[in-house]
């Protein structure tokens, strides 16, 4: 609607190039974690604001988690930001972005796993990653851990409401994340 257009804060230049720098280091190089993902399709900063508001026309009146006065792209953890452009970039149901959804999703899954054990997303160190790999535990809640929780659910939502069977089938694994 006009009123959520009109609300909504839009993603600034730093904090997209701050989530997209995660976006190539996590999917487009290979790490000890992880391996090189398929797609390379990452929506434009115009794309991700547009894909806030389709979160907060559509999914937002349905689960009423967030309040648009209070979300900021901009302050807010940058794996809850990811989480509600993913929602925005699923419920658009623009074909061409059916790609870029999933390339959203193994961010934010990747992000989330990174997150929930403390694995800083700095350049990573060879030692830290020797010591990091090893470590299978997760830590206790940090102080953004609300929006952790946020971002998992939400990611799991869009999982769960995919076209795709397999990721259907994730979501029920991950939603065991959030107990």
């Amino acid at each position: 609607s006009e009123d959520i257009t009109r609300c909504t804060r839009r993603i600034e230049i730093s904090t997209y190039d701050e989530i997209y720098r995660y976006f190539v280091q996590l999917c487009c190089n290979e790490t000890p974690f992880f391996e090189v993902f398929e797609s390379e399709r990452f929506p434009t900063a115009d794309e991700c604001n547009q894909f806030i508001i389709f979160f907060f026309d559509t999914f937002q009146a349905v689960y009423p988690i967030l309040h648009l006065s209070k979300f900021d792209p901009n302050t807010s953890h940058w794996l809850l930001t990811l989480s509600v452009i993913a929602l925005g970039c699923q419920v658009s149901h623009i074909s061409e972005m059916e790609q870029c959804t999933t390339a959203l999703r193994e961010l934010i899954r990747r992000g989330i796993y990174l997150e929930v054990r403390k694995v800083p997303l700095s350049p990573f160190n060879a030692f830290q990653l020797i010591v990091l790999h090893h470590q299978k535990e997760k830590s206790p809640p940090s102080q953004s851990s609300l929006e952790i929780l946020q971002a998992m659910l939400f990611n799991c939502n869009g999982l769960l409401h995919s076209k795709s069977e397999r990721e259907k089938a994730s979501a029920l694994s991950t939603f065991g994340d959030l107990v």
